[in-house]
């Protein structure tokens, strides 16, 4: 049965998704807004999952662990498509390894971040202190996930030519162009 839609392997390259998805990102300012705006739902996502391990589920402190973990991976998804969406990559192999880097990077920061918030739990309110934490580690995931998780790989070099014919000898590369003169 086939799926409707638009799926994975059709926007797993920026040539496949539309102008205006792609539009913007070659400004330097615009990557860290994406960064913060999803930072900030995801931030509110936590906060209310916090609310309810805390409130309801009556977990305690590892209620802010729980709510990091999970806003965690909406965070690493809505960052694929929306913060660096135009360095998408095709291979499920490639994906998986970003997968697997985004969460090293989110268990450093879980690490880190619980630190804080339990630092700062006895100074302040539980959900001032998982945003102290938050805001703390917010800056070092930014960087992270920009120069390792998500960076985009230049590509191969060209092999040289083992051997550069001059024209007119044999195997040398003949030009086409538009004037039909066969310079390049």
């Amino acid at each position: 049965m086939a799926r409707s839609g638009v799926g994975w392997r059709r926007l797993s390259t920026s040539e496949n998704r539309p102008r205006w998805w792609r539009a913007g990102l070659t400004k330097t300012g615009t990557r860290p807004l994406y960064f913060l705006a999803v930072g900030a739902f995801c931030a509110v996502v936590q906060g209310g999952l916090l609310v309810l391990l805390t409130e309801v589920g009556a977990v305690g402190n590892i209620g802010n662990l729980i709510a990091f973990a999970i806003s965690g991976q909406l965070n690493f998804l809505l960052n694929t498509v929306l913060t660096w969406r135009d360095s998408v990559v095709s291979a499920r192999r490639a994906r998986v390894s970003r997968v697997l880097r985004f969460n090293a990077v989110l268990a450093a920061a879980a690490l880190a971040n619980q630190l804080l918030y339990l630092g700062a739990r006895s100074l302040l309110p539980y959900l001032l202190a998982a945003a102290f934490a938050l805001g703390i580690t917010t800056l070092a995931k930014y960087h992270l996930s920009n120069r390792w998780v998500f960076r985009r790989r230049p590509a191969a070099p060209l092999a040289p030519l083992s051997h550069e014919a001059r024209p007119g000898e044999p195997g040398a590369r003949r030009y086409s162009s538009p004037s039909g003169t066969g310079k390049p």
